[in-house]
């Protein structure tokens, strides 16, 4: 049997706020209006149970049900390929499975609204600022996907 990853209320609200952060930030980097919020998921890193979900920005009401279902899955895809440090891994747009889930240390992070290497960037940019994994991890996972969002993110941050 696993356990699930117990977080202190302290804990759990940083890494809240740096999901928020990172998501607003890639917001605004990629670019489409059309896009101004999506669902944030914080999942145990071993079984992909959500500890918590929560929405980021504005969704539209048409896309919030899609969205809130699509952050879950790339974790609990996560986690069921212990092997893969990213959703982008296992992805297959033909069952509507898509990057944007990262594993760090102990937690899987995953966020659904924006294009896909821009939710994983923003997933990247949230586990290297909770040091869930340091940024030459955070970088390594991005060059599996080829994902230079995550740069964009990180030298706009140093401005």
């Amino acid at each position: 049997m696993h356990r699930i990853t117990q977080l202190t209320p302290g804990y759990l609200n940083k890494m809240i706020q740096e999901g928020t952060d990172a998501v607003r930030h890639a917001i605004r980097l990629c670019g489409d209006p059309t896009r101004q919020g999506g669902y944030f998921c914080i999942a145990d890193g071993e079984t992909g149970f959500p500890l918590v979900i929560t929405a980021i920005g504005t969704v539209a009401e048409e896309k919030a049900e899609k969205y809130l279902a699509l952050c879950q899955e790339k974790a609990r895809r996560l986690a069921r390929n212990q092997t893969h440090l990213s959703s982008w891994e296992s992805r297959d747009p033909e069952e509507n499975e898509w990057a944007g889930a990262v594993r760090g240390n102990r937690l899987i992070g995953s966020f659904s609204a924006l294009p896909e290497l821009w939710d994983e960037a923003a997933m990247l940019r949230w586990a290297f600022r909770t040091s869930e994994l340091t940024e030459g991890q955070a970088m390594r996972i991005a060059s599996i996907s080829g994902n230079t969002n995550f740069y964009l993110l990180q030298q706009s941050a140093r401005r």
